[in-house]
């Protein structure tokens, strides 16, 4: 019956967001998550119609699993298209956790700037992608990592992105770019999950041409008929 509860409650929460999520929401800035906090099921609310994040971010596999300490359950990731209009977060983007319907951050596809002007204690980061599920990162907007290094590892199905991405993201000489141990080339290119022919230089944030590394926005409209991951769907 527990259980029975807990689905319950988490579809119930995700049909919620996804309904307000359609209304029209003034631009406001929102405050962050402080460590040693987490999106959770009961905080993921506040980030509604936000624009700007003053703080961070911290997606972690609780977020997705639930607390049982605090009586937390699970948050399906459907929830976080709370953050599809957020274009700028002051301090760091950190997402760690595994879920079978966890498989993109297309949420954040609106995010131009991360500052970094507060850290994740991982390896100093401000973009802190690690032991995930998602296949592709889904930043076309980011144009901007003022600060701190980006760490995208272990993620076993993600393809797509190298640390060519961010070449002209990263804003100084110290800042450290790793990208590694993620789906291997082979599996990418089985799958059809490799970039556009149309993207420049091979680079892309995920599936099809809107994703391309510097893609000028008219070419988003553009239909390659050629490029294998439009021909898989």
């Amino acid at each position: 019956m527990a259980f029975l509860w807990h689905g319950l409650s988490q579809t119930l929460i995700v049909a919620i967001l996804l309904f307000i999520g359609t209304r029209k929401v003034d631009s406001r800035v929102c405050s962050g998550i402080t460590e040693p906090e987490f999106l959770h099921v009961y905080n993921v609310w506040q980030f509604r119609g936000c624009t700007k994040i003053e703080g961070s971010i911290r997606v972690v596999q609780a977020t997705f699993d639930g607390d049982v300490y605090y009586n937390r359950p699970g948050l399906h990731p459907d929830a976080l298209w709370v953050f599809s209009e957020v274009r700028e977060i002051t301090g760091f983007l950190l997402v760690q956790g595994e879920h079978p319907h966890f498989r993109n951050l297309d949420c954040f596809r609106n995010l131009e700037i991360v500052h970094g002007r507060e850290l994740s204690l991982t390896f100093a980061s401000t973009v802190n992608i690690m032991v995930t599920s998602i296949e592709s990162v889904d930043f076309s907007s980011l144009r901007n990592v003022s600060n701190g290094n980006v760490l995208i590892y272990a993620n076993a199905n993600l393809c797509y992105v190298r640390a060519a991405n961010f070449d002209n993201i990263v804003q100084r000489a110290d800042q450290k770019v790793i990208v590694k141990s993620n789906a291997p080339r082979r599996k990418c290119v089985l799958s059809y999950r490799t970039c556009s022919s149309r993207c420049e230089r091979g680079l892309c944030w995920g599936r099809g041409i809107r994703n391309c590394v510097g893609n000028t926005e008219e070419s988003n409209a553009i239909i390659d008929f050629s490029d294998n991951n439009f021909l898989s769907g």
